[in-house]
């Protein structure tokens, strides 16, 4: 019987061999896997305010180019996208509220044509990314909030424009629109802050 067994040995552990050693070929190659930012999916919503309750009025841009490359996680491919924003594509929805953007707003910018910037460190499992944004000449790095479902991502924010030295742009844009602005309380107010949304897929390539 002892010399049965050791006769069979070679070809049991060949038998073993053979079923495990595909096994584990597939699953190494399934984790070669690649992440994209999927650019149809992409949407940047902005918020500006309005009257002493700050009541919101949103809109997009029509015209945002995306560079990104392809990474080895969904955090290194959110992290490696470039962005650059056509401020004359404004859309709110409202011609007459988009020309006064266009010209008060953006009009005065240090490069009226566009907004630039980049992603920074993305941490997916804490729910927190960073962005940095040049408007006006001023760079400045912007803290995100992150939530999402499965692969969809909801990036959110806040900016204030005084802080990218725009406060003539936003005095010039409250002059044009006072009477627009004038709440229940008989004030007129035009805030400076503008919240931000960016929402996003982050599609998977495995071979």
């Amino acid at each position: 019987m002892q010399t049965s067994v050791r006769n069979h040995l070679p070809k049991l552990l060949a038998v073993l061999c053979a079923s495990f050693v595909p096994t584990a070929y597939f699953s190494a190659q399934a984790a070669n896997c690649k992440y994209k930012v999927d650019p149809s999916t992409a949407k940047l919503t902005w918020t500006g305010y309005k009257f002493t309750e700050k009541t919101g009025v949103s809109g997009t841009f029509d015209s945002i180019d995306v560079q990104q490359t392809e990474a080895s996680s969904a955090e290194a491919a959110i992290e490696s996208v470039k962005f650059r924003i056509d401020t004359a594509s404004v859309n709110s929805q409202n011609p007459e509220r988009d020309e006064k953007l266009a010209l008060y707003i953006f009009g005065a910018l240090v490069d009226p044509g566009s907004i630039s910037g980049s992603v920074g460190r993305v941490d997916l499992n804490k729910g927190k990314a960073s962005a940095n944004l040049t408007i006006n000449g001023t760079k400045k790095s912007v803290d995100f909030t992150i939530s999402n479902d499965k692969a969809n991502y909801t990036f959110a924010s806040k900016i204030d424009l005084g802080e990218f030295k725009m406060s003539k742009s936003m005095e010039a844009l409250h002059t044009a629109c006072e009477k627009l602005h004038i709440g229940r309380d008989g004030k007129s107010v035009t805030w400076p802050e503008v919240g931000i949304k960016i929402v996003a897929a982050v599609t998977e390539t495995c071979s």
